[in-house]
Formats: C-alpha cells, sequence, structure tokens
C-alpha cells in the first residue's frame, strides 16, 4: 500500500472510530476519553506506518490516558490496570530476548500503555485481534512478494486498531470474557 493511500486508510479509520464514539457514548466524560484515544492511536498508526518507530511521548499520552479513564470510564480495576500493564508487554519483552527485532520497543511501550487503560483481558483481545489482522497482512505481504520473511514492517498501527476495538465498549474484556466462561458452559451443556 502506498503512502498516500495508506494515510488516508488511517484517518478514515479515526474518523470512523470518532464518529462511532460519538454515537454510542453521548456527550460526556467517556467521550471525551474515546476522542483522546482516537487521536493518540491515529499518530501513533500514522507515524509508525511511515518510520516504523513509535516516538516514547505518544505512549506515554496513552499511559496517561489510561490512568486518567479510571476515573472518566467504568472498566478495570486498579489491579486489572496494574496486569494489564504487564501482561503482554512483558511475554513481548522476553520473545525479543531470544528472537532479536521480533516486536519493535515502541511496540512492547505501547502494549504496556494500553494496558493500563484496557486492564488485562482488554490488552490480551487487543494483542489478539492487532495478531490476527497484523499476521493477515503479513501473509498478504509474503503472498504478493512484496515482503520476504526476513522483512520487517510497521506493527504499531494494527495494535492501534487492537486497542481502539477492545476499548470500544469494552469489547476486549466481554469478548475475553465470553472465552474464559466458554468451558464452564460446555461442562454443563
Amino acid at each position: 500500500m502506498r503512502g498516500r493511500h495508506r494515510g488516508t486508510l488511517i484517518v478514515i479509520l479515526g474518523v470512523f472510530f470518532a464518529i462511532a464514539a460519538v454515537a454510542y457514548y453521548g456527550i460526556g466524560p467517556e467521550l471525551l476519553t474515546m476522542l483522546a484515544l482516537d487521536v493518540i492511536l491515529t499518530v501513533i498508526a500514522w507515524i509508525d506506518w511511515n518510520t516504523q518507530t513509535i516516538p516514547p511521548v505518544w505512549n506515554l499520552l496513552l499511559g496517561a490516558l489510561g490512568i486518567i479513564s479510571y476515573f472518566t470510564m467504568p472498566g478495570p480495576t486498579i489491579p486489572e490496570r496494574v496486569i494489564g500493564f504487564f501482561c503482554i508487554s512483558l511475554p513481548m519483552f522476553l520473545v525479543v530476548l531470544f528472537v532479536p527485532q521480533g516486536f519493535g520497543g515502541g511496540d512492547i511501550k505501547m502494549m504496556a500503555a494500553s494496558g493500563l487503560l484496557l486492564g488485562w483481558k482488554g490488552n490480551v483481545a487487543a494483542f489478539f485481534i492487532a495478531l490476527l489482522i497484523g499476521g493477515g497482512y503479513g501473509m498478504y505481504l509474503l503472498a504478493a512478494k512484496k515482503k520476504d520473511r526476513k522483512d520487517h514492517f510497521a506493527f504499531g498501527p494494527f495494535l492501534s486498531l487492537g486497542v481502539a476495538l477492545s476499548a470500544f465498549g469494552g469489547l476486549g474484556t466481554r469478548l475475553v470474557e465470553l472465552y474464559l466462561s466458554m468451558p464452564g458452559a460446555i461442562l454443563a451443556g
């Protein structure tokens, strides 16, 4: 995807998310939080797609928004947010120890910051969504011979999409809770 087209796609997704947030949340602190999240994630996606780096200031803003969201939106408890800080970022860091350049440092810091916003359940869902969509994009790049197995591509846009989807209406938390309830439902059924 060429620079102009992917930039347009990122902006369209950001505008769509903003419109959906207004429709879902109405006017109030939840909407302001989601609009701030939209701006942060859109900028992270845009910068990472073009430079394959996520400037630390954007991860700090995401983390600060996670702390603020405790007061502006119902959601994860403080312990769930602390666990969310580590539950994805720590395994990503460990992967990098064994597979250098497996993830970028900005990606790892982004998932730590998003854990403060989403809690552990939402962060797990956000990462899973990013892996599915980013993995699909990577397979497309390989199949189209645009990249080979040793090439890298920006993962931040996919993480941004995963975080946005997971945060919207607590979708990520609900998905993980549904998944965790399945074994009990199957055994009871």
